[in-house]
């Protein structure tokens, strides 16, 4: 029986500059062997029937070992053609745990920012009303004084 190899970790930093040099449509990192996937090839990628993805050789090589799914440890069909299938990078959003909290985080801050700028707009409303209701005031305040001096029959 052979031990369980551990996947390389992955740093931010890498991860950051696999994003930002690769369009998203080509990017799928290899949860055991932190490479890049590819559509073909000895890299293409796969997916095994529990749905987790990797390097098409890779998870060949962790099978012929252990014959179970390193994330979830299920058991997997021996024979090849059951036990992978091949995707289509374009069809695969790759979103790492560290970017969901980042997502996480941004959309916290903009709600903050969004309450923020709707109390700021309930305050301008209110502000408006009492400036516009002092208009008023004033407007009839000159009326009568211009009234009362008969200024308005003059001009």
């Amino acid at each position: 029986m052979t031990t369980n190899k551990l996947s390389p970790t992955i740093t931010n930093d890498v991860l950051k500059t696999i994003f930002d040099n690769i369009s998203e449509n080509e990017l799928f990192v290899c949860s055991l062997c932190a490479c890049m996937c590819t559509n073909q090839n000895k890299h293409q990628l796969v997916s095994t029937k529990c749905g987790h993805l990797f390097g098409k050789n890779c998870i060949r090589k962790r099978l012929k070992e252990t014959r179970q799914c390193p994330l979830c440890f299920k058991l997997l069909e021996t024979r090849r053609d059951q036990q992978l299938r091949s995707m289509c990078l374009s069809s695969v959003v790759t979103i790492f745990p560290w970017e969901i909290s980042r997502m996480r985080d941004e959309r916290k801050q903009l709600r903050i920012r969004l309450n923020k700028i709707k109390t700021r707009l309930q305050q301008a409303k209110i502000k408006l009303n009492i400036n516009k209701q002092y208009l008023q005031r004033m407007n009839k305040k000159i009326l009568k004084h211009c009234k009362r001096n008969k200024i308005i029959n003059q001009v």
